[in-house]
């Protein structure tokens, strides 16, 4: 690729917004190089990259890409990935492998394998998962042979409280739990449907991601919240009962169930956006777990422990208070 050529195709994908999570992408210091810096889904974390086009003369159909990691460090797991998936760039422009790699970056940041975990039976992939440490040390992966037991246990617990269960990802590993419900069996009027513009065949989905694999409620609930929570959640709407892999994962990148066009037969399941979906996943994602805690800890009503957590924000919760009964009053 001569030198003028090479340079246009850079300068098109540099510019801002074109590649997801993708930014700072510049000339390196040879010819055929370039750099630039992936930042971590809901993180500020970033990891800065150089790309060297092998052999430009190929360019561009039969060209490849070297790629490595600039900043010091980083999990076994993103190694790895940066030198697996460095044969799917071959005759890639710059525009589509900067697209590729960051896709490739998503999954190994987030855990997931690139296969969805279909049923709840199906054998879970034996890979341990490796979690990051930003601080610049690698965690040792966390072996937790009852975990996948204890995750079954619990949602056959849960499908007999009359909720669709599934799993998506490595049951092992960083993996995603849905709970779904049809719209009808909520028993909503058909001014509320149609106020939220959802249908009775719609499933109303809740997704539960573990970063560092399952833990039950109560090591949930006594751990401590940081960048990096042992749960994150989202909410949306689903023509099935779990959406697709992809769907879940983007939603858990991109923090928003994001409208979508026509689902056609035969494609995967996608997440759809939902009236208050915002406000729930702000709800569930930050002060849900501490409001749990409380009714577990002291035994409030939900609006007992909302009023709770509200009048100790900002301050050391003062857990003599914990007698007031106003912290138990009835839901209605």
């Amino acid at each position: 690729m001569p030198r003028r050529d090479f340079q246009a195709d850079l300068a098109e994908a540099s510019v801002p917004g074109a590649s997801p999570r993708i930014s700072g992408i510049g000339p390196g210091v040879d010819y055929g190089s370039f750099l630039f810096t992936y930042t971590v889904p809901s993180s500020s974390n970033t990891v800065d990259i150089q790309a060297t086009v092998s052999d430009a003369s190929e360019c561009p159909r039969n060209h490849a890409y070297f790629v490595c990691s600039t900043t010091d460090n980083i999990p076994q797991s993103i190694s790895d990935t940066l030198e697996s998936c460095q044969a799917s760039f071959i005759g890639l422009s710059i525009q589509e492998f900067l697209t590729s790699i960051s896709h490739c970056m998503d999954n190994a940041v987030l855990g997931l394998s690139s296969e969805e975990d279909e049923k709840l039976t199906d054998n879970e992939s034996s890979d341990d998962e490796m979690a990051w440490d930003w601080n610049g040390n690698e965690k040792e992966p966390v072996h937790r042979p009852m975990a996948v037991e204890m995750m079954r246990s619990d949602l056959r617990i849960a499908k007999a409280a009359g909720f669709k269960v599934g799993c998506l990802g490595s049951l092992s590993g960083a993996v995603i739990v849905a709970l779904s419900c049809r719209i009808e069996k909520l028993e909503l009027s058909s001014d509320a449907m149609q106020a939220w513009d959802v249908r009775p065949t719609d499933y109303l989905v809740l997704l539960i991601r573990y970063p560092h694999g399952y833990f039950k409620l109560d090591e949930i609930l006594n751990s401590s919240q940081s960048d990096l929570p042992l749960v994150q959640m989202r909410v949306g709407l689903c023509d099935f009962y779990k959406p697709s892999l992809r769907s879940a994962t983007e939603l858990f990148i991109d923090g928003q169930v994001q409208p979508t066009a026509g689902v056609g037969e035969g494609d995967p399941p996608l997440m759809r956006p939902m009236f208050l979906g915002a406000s729930l996943k702000g709800l569930l994602n930050s002060r849900f777990i501490s409001l749990v805690k409380h009714r577990f800890v002291y035994g409030f009503s939900w609006a007992g422990a909302e009023k709770f957590f509200n009048d100790n924000q900002g301050k050391t919760k003062d857990f003599t208070e914990a007698g007031d009964p106003a912290f138990y009053v009835s839901e209605n």
